[in-house]
């Protein structure tokens, strides 16, 4: 083996360094969403997102809806155009860990903005406005929505066989709106027959 020049040998070291500078980055990043996700188990914690301000210390409902659509969904938006071009590169994000949390914490506000009646009169508004592509909302719907609600229901992060039973439960259910989207939701019409 050939030995290394000075200046191979710098280069080495910063790419060695560059590339402890981002493990640790990716873990900062994931270790703030857990503890974000972990923080919006709580009621009180949601209502404080959606219902308090730094001016006037209290939203009304509208404000709160406005809120959430004109501030909230545009930043989580940014990470999620063009198919997630806003995430880090999968060789920075292994796994997509943070990608995963952030839609979970998408999922997470969507159930809030829904059980704190944000907008009784359209509910879905939130995740409606994220306009997830056909990849991410099938990730949302059977993964991160599941587990982030899970969360939520039962007040601590979920065990691995929690998140498979929940998860293929909301495949289950994801699966068959989208087979009655495609059926257009129409009953055919005229009386069964007799199969005997």
């Amino acid at each position: 083996a050939k030995a290394l020049n000075a200046e191979e040998f710098q280069s080495l070291n910063i790419m060695r360094e560059y590339e402890q500078e981002v493990a640790m980055s990716h873990r900062a990043a994931r270790n703030a969403f857990v503890t974000i996700n972990l923080a919006l188990i709580h009621k009180k914690v949601a209502k404080a997102l959606f219902y308090r301000d730094k001016a006037t210390g209290k939203r009304s409902q509208l404000e709160a809806r406005d809120y959430a659509l004109n501030n909230m969904v545009p930043k989580l938006k940014v990470f999620f155009r063009n198919g997630g071009e806003g995430f880090a590169p999968d060789h920075i994000d292994n796994g997509q860990t943070i990608r995963g949390n952030v839609s979970q914490f998408t999922a997470m506000l969507s159930y809030w903005y829904r059980t704190l009646e944000i907008d009784p009169e359209n509910p879905s508004a939130f995740v409606d406005a994220m306009q997830l592509d056909e990849i991410q909302e099938t990730m949302f719907e059977t993964l991160h929505r599941p587990l982030g609600e899970g969360m939520i229901e039962l007040g601590r992060s979920l065990t691995m066989e929690e998140t498979r039973a929940r998860s293929l439960k909301a495949s289950k259910e994801y699966q068959q709106r989208k087979n009655s989207a495609k059926r257009g939701g129409k009953k055919k019409g005229g009386k069964k027959k007799n199969r005997r």
